[in-house]
């Protein structure tokens, strides 16, 4: 992780830029991006089941406004106005 964040201060330190993640075997494992332009809150992508890395990082950016993607952020939204309505 260190060595990622030197990495994104480096070459990606501003916002919605990103690095390419390789391997100790040289293969690409996904990518670091750089969503906030503060490189401790890098969100990693890397591919899934029938998708490619490009489509994960066109996927990514579609949904991503903020540090989380959007559907995730507003449950997690949801979820902490439910817990406050009971506490």
């Amino acid at each position: 992780r260190d060595k990622i964040e030197e990495l994104l201060t480096e070459k990606a330190p501003e916002e919605n830029q990103y690095i390419e993640v390789i391997g100790n075997s040289g293969n690409l494992l996904g990518l670091a991006y750089n969503v906030t332009g503060f490189v401790k809150n890098a969100v990693y992508i890397s591919v899934g089941h029938k998708i490619t890395l490009t489509t994960a990082l066109d996927i990514f950016k579609s949904v991503t406004k903020y540090r989380n993607c959007e559907p995730i952020r507003q449950a997690d939204l949801l979820s902490r106005e439910m817990v406050a309505k009971l506490a």
